[in-house]
């Protein structure tokens, strides 16, 4: 919610904890307020923050710890900063490959557009060729909203990005009573919801070059 405090309670309600000018995500929340900006445009210029903390204070659960905070054997839902922070791409910022005026599902970057030879040979793959997509494998269902659909299968994308091709690996570990991401992907989670008649030993195997595979 726009301008949210956690003083008080919205419209005098016990049950709403906290209070915001406006529902939703306005443009005031992140680029400040706007009638400051109208009265003297020159003086008050609006916010334009582009780091990844700016997304960051939303898009997170429990802190802003470069971990994701994971639960029954998935990273929770909504901590995608933690995610992003605490992987392969940790020094990226969110608009990198989002538009934050559009629906986050309408990226407007692609992995070519950074790893462009890894995308031209995974291209004349087996998978490249079946037009499976680098989100496939890379940014694997690994979280959970509400529902799975398998083991290692949930209902929300991850930002780790990267695999571990371990087929011992972890992806969770317990620090004191909290349950967290180690960063990565495990082998079941980026393959074997696609081959599940295959076990973690065979996609260690297959994934040792799998970007040029046949």
């Amino acid at each position: 919610m726009t301008a949210y405090s956690k003083e008080g309670n919205q419209d005098g309600l016990p049950g709403m904890i906290g209070t915001w000018a406006e529902d939703g995500i306005g443009c005031e929340e992140c680029h400040g307020p706007g009638s400051t900006h109208v009265a003297e445009p020159e003086k008050n210029k609006l916010k334009v923050d582009t780091t990844a903390l700016a997304c960051g204070k939303c898009h997170q659960r429990g802190g802003l710890q470069p971990a994701a905070l994971a639960s029954k054997g998935f990273i929770k839902h909504h901590e995608q900063f933690n995610e992003l922070t605490g992987g392969a791409h940790k020094d990226l910022s969110c608009i990198e490959c989002h538009d934050p005026h559009k629906r986050a599902i309408l990226v407007k970057a692609s992995c070519a557009d950074c790893h462009e030879d890894q995308a031209a040979s995974y291209a004349k793959s087996l998978h490249g060729a079946s037009n499976i997509g680098c989100t496939e494998c890379h940014m694997a269902r690994a979280a959970k909203s509400a529902i799975k659909t398998g083991k290692a299968a949930g209902d929300v994308r991850s930002h780790l990005f990267t695999i571990n091709t371990d087929p011992k690996a972890e992806m969770f570990e317990k620090k004191g009573d909290k349950e967290y991401t180690k960063g990565y992907l495990t082998l079941d989670f980026a393959c074997l919801n696609c081959h599940g008649s295959r076990d973690m030993n065979w996609a260690a195997k297959m994934a040792k070059n799998i970007h040029n595979s046949k």
